[in-house]
């Protein structure tokens, strides 16, 4: 799980300046298995960048209520409703059991290997419990009114 970690810094790295990141991997290579962790990291690289989950981006003002945030770092993966995306394995986090601070530590700074979810380091606190909190509207929503549907859900 260490190249993973490398991998996260590198794509920091290279969010600042793809070229130069490549450029400083690159210039400390010397071995087969530095050129395949390059690999690698250029893989994650491509898919993260795709994909809105790994979104650590916290600059965004005109984002301010749960739904929008929930949005913009959630829903690519979860839903717009949090029921999660059933064929591709992806848990439905509506159905979490986890506390609001729970919660709130899994968004920012829980770790685990096998863990598939990103951690939002630098999250704000505030923005953690904002999206929490509109999670946690979700989940009532879904306990009210969505329940029928339970067997088509992942638990988390």
């Amino acid at each position: 799980m260490i190249w993973f970690e490398e991998c996260l810094v590198i794509f920091q790295e290279a969010r600042k300046g793809l070229a130069l990141a490549l450029f400083n991997m690159m210039s400390h290579t010397a071995r087969l298995q530095d050129m395949l962790l390059i690999s690698a990291c250029l893989w994650v690289l491509i898919v993260m960048s795709l994909s809105g989950c790994s979104r650590d981006q916290h600059d965004h003002p005109d984002l301010t209520t749960g739904e929008q945030l929930f949005a913009f770092h959630c829903a690519e993966c979860h839903g717009v409703q949090g029921s999660g995306k059933l064929f591709d394995g992806i848990p439905a986090n509506i159905l979490t059991k986890k506390t609001p601070d729970e919660i709130i530590a899994y968004l920012t700074t829980q770790t685990s290997p096998d863990r598939k979810m990103p951690v939002f380091r630098t999250m704000p606190a505030e923005e953690a419990k904002v999206i929490t909190d509109h999670l946690l509207t979700l989940q009532k929503a879904y306990d009210q009114h969505g329940s029928q549907i339970k067997q088509l859900l992942i638990e988390p």
